[in-house]
């Protein structure tokens, strides 16, 4: 392992250095509607503060109920259900009085999340947020990712994956499965649909390779298939009574998630770009910020299977919305898409259990 010098290298998508959290443009969605946390650090830092200050802020932060395992303290959003440390103009007042430093790790993190595998980084935005979706979706052009170097602030908050006894076969298998499988969706050889049956085959087959705990032999799968000499595995038949069965299961989970309710549209200056290449850029975005093939128990092939049925549910979606050429509308949809899939274990479930019946 490379010696720690205090600086870390991280993957992430090349439209993370463009983003930056603008609540007059949105009306600050995420302070709404979502339980905020308040981790100790960030309480003492509060209690240390002059007097006028603690009056402003103590307040409005309440225990946690016992046995909630997140944090000591949350934000009490009170009747309003909005934070109320928010100014009229929809910006933070405690970040523009004390400054950035003094956000708990919750609000300074979102939409921002830090995955450590082993000793690999990968950094992403929850597209959630309707400017991070903006800023990967609504472009001309295709997803790229790049390495840059990351000073180690603010670890807490960071998720730790692929540790444990074997935390570093772990960590190297994760980093080589997710990248055979960037490679592979992004092989503009193919159609979308064609790059999803190829890498359900490298799943199918790394599958047998990881249970057999031999890295050599998953290094030359994952060469073969980037080659263009693996062989793809059949897509699950997603017929449209299949999906109105599906639709029927999700439904009402959608309708019972009170964050995906609550988002309304963002003006945005930009326009819808072809069909392929916002397809190309969900999956991609979904594949990394899901943390496929490993997002859910069960087998890899397993993962990539529900993957390529979110995929369908999204085609579907972004057609509805597209309909009348409005990307704010289509927008929208796209953040409350995200927050099914990326927030909501129950509607995730329900995909993958669907599947298996």
């Amino acid at each position: 392992m490379a010696e720690d010098t205090g600086k870390l290298v991280c993957t992430e998508p090349d439209y993370f250095k463009d983003f930056f959290c603008d609540g007059k443009r949105c009306g600050a969605q995420c302070c709404g509607g979502w339980t905020v946390f308040v981790d100790e650090g960030t309480y003492a830092r509060y209690e240390a503060l002059p007097e006028h200050e603690r009056k402003v802020i103590l307040p409005h932060i309440a225990k946690c109920p016992e046995g909630s395992g997140e944090s000591a303290y949350m934000l009490d959003f009170g009747d309003g259900g909005r934070c109320p440390l928010l100014r009229d103009d929809q910006l933070c007042s405690i970040q523009r009085r004390l400054g950035e430093e003094y956000l708990g790790n919750t609000c300074a993190l979102y939409p921002r999340k830090i995955v450590h595998i082993g000793w690999f980084y990968e950094r992403f935005l929850f597209l959630s947020c309707p400017l991070a979706a903006e800023l990967a979706l609504l472009r001309d052009d295709h997803i790229q990712f790049e390495k840059h170097e990351l000073s180690r602030v603010r670890t807490a908050g960071w998720v730790d994956t692929a540790q444990g006894k074997e935390g570093e076969g772990m960590a190297a298998a994760f980093w080589l499965l997710q990248d055979t499988g960037i490679v592979l969706l992004q092989d503009r050889k193919h159609t979308l649909k064609e790059r999803m049956a190829y890498l359900l085959g490298f799943l199918e087959r790394a599958d047998e390779t990881v249970a057999e705990g031999d890295i050599g032999k998953l290094i030359a799968l994952s060469e073969k298939y980037k080659a263009g000499s693996g062989v793809p595995r059949a897509l699950p038949v997603c017929s449209d009574e299949w999906m109105a069965g599906l639709r029927a299961r999700l439904d009402p989970i959608e309708q019972s998630n009170s964050h995906a309710g609550m988002l309304h549209e963002v003006p945005t200056a930009r326009t819808i770009p072809p069909m392929d290449i916002l397809m190309e850029n969900i999956v991609i975005s979904e594949f990394f910020i899901g943390l496929y093939p490993c997002c859910l128990p069960g087998s890899m092939l397993h993962n990539g299977m529900v993957l390529y049925v979110i995929s369908e549910i999204f085609h579907s979606k972004v057609e509805q919305a597209s309909e009348h050429g409005d990307a704010s509308r289509l927008l929208l949809e796209l953040s409350r898409q995200m927050i099914y899939a990326n927030h909501d274990r129950d509607w995730l479930q329900a995909v993958s259990e669907y599947l298996t019946e």
